[in-house]
């Protein structure tokens, strides 16, 4: 007669529906855990080569990247990017070669099955360096895609790959707007993009009401989800100086608000952004009817690598250490 088992089916579904469970935990615990935000020195990053010309994406060069990552990386150890299409999926590669600690990971358009795909294996693969997921760039602001869309996509992300954090990224009125707000309890974090310059009181003089804007709205920010408030995106650019933007102007911004931005414990800085974008005027003004010189001149870098005066207040990050919380997964 054969010898019954204590281990009924009913007992091995308990400890399967258990682990399970203390997975999920594992993961929300690293998802959740700020500190690695606050640690490592992000830059939103798109590849100086790359190009949109008449809506049509022109990427860069494997060769063109890598020389990229090697004028941001002694000034930061963290990527910030914009999709993983037409080329941007080598940068996560090219990161990890060049010795960086983080990338928050954008997917362009959260409808693209490719895309989210492509995302997801990158997170697979290299799942120390892959630390979040952006569902979406200023998608809803620009009516590209729907907050369900936004939310299927983080659902998806969350069942595939449950240790990364997610997020998604608009203008500070898609958050603090009415009548609808962005759902706080979608995201592990917020990842806004803050900009004075659009303000209608604003003046390339006006650093420290600039500044304080910025703070303002972080705070608001935090207050409404009580969640970590990474700002992707805010500056003031460099050009046309015909408008009264010079790099001095630039500068005086971000060392303000960097000085600043060091009492607020909930909130951290990306800079926005690695290198200026000429294509950007035409682009934007084909698609919003709103012509701006502004756009072409948002980086730390002139569009061929060379330092602005801005970079100066930089410091430089160092190659080796890792810091806390990153690649502990």
């Amino acid at each position: 007669m054969q010898k019954s088992s204590n281990c009924s089916p009913h007992r091995f579904m308990f400890v399967a529906l258990l682990l399970a469970g203390l997975m999920a935990i594992h993961g929300e615990a690293i998802a959740g855990d700020p500190a690695w935000l606050r640690d490592v020195t992000f830059m939103a990053y798109t590849p100086s080569e790359f190009k949109v010309i008449n809506g049509k994406p022109i990427p860069a060069s494997s060769e063109s990247i890598a020389e990229d990552l090697q004028v941001l990386r002694p000034y930061a150890d963290g990527l910030i990017t914009y999709s993983v299409a037409n080329g941007l999926a080598d940068v996560v590669g090219l990161a990890d070669k060049a010795g960086f600690h983080a990338v928050i990971l954008g997917i362009w358009s959260p409808t693209d099955k490719y895309e989210v795909t492509l995302a997801v294996k990158l997170v697979r693969q290299y799942p120390k360096l892959v630390r979040a997921i952006v569902v979406g760039n200023e998608g809803l602001f620009w009516k590209r895609y729907t907050w369900h869309d936004v939310q299927k996509t983080i659902k998806q992300i969350r069942r595939d790959v449950p240790d990364v954090a997610v997020t998604t990224s608009e203008p500070m009125v898609s958050y603090l707007g009415s009548p609808a707000r962005l759902g706080c309890e979608d995201q592990d974090f917020l990842l806004p993009n803050i900009h004075p310059v659009f303000e209608p009181w604003f003046h390339p003089e006006s650093v420290t009401q600039a500044t304080e804007f910025v703070l303002d709205i972080e705070k608001r920010l935090y207050a409404l989800c009580n969640k970590f408030v990474l700002i992707k995106e805010t500056g003031v650019p460099s050009g046309p100086s015909s408008e009264g933007f010079t790099q001095a102007t630039q500068s005086a911004f971000w060392r303000n608000l960097m000085h600043k931005m060091h009492t607020q414990p909930h909130a951290a800085l990306a800079y926005f952004e690695a290198f200026d974008a000429p294509w950007k005027i035409e682009e934007i003004a084909r698609d919003s009817g709103r012509r701006d010189a502004r756009e072409a001149a948002w980086g730390w870098f002139t569009s061929s690598r060379k330092p602005k005066e801005v970079v100066e207040a930089l410091q430089p990050r160092s190659p080796t250490k890792t810091p806390a919380g990153v690649g502990a997964q």
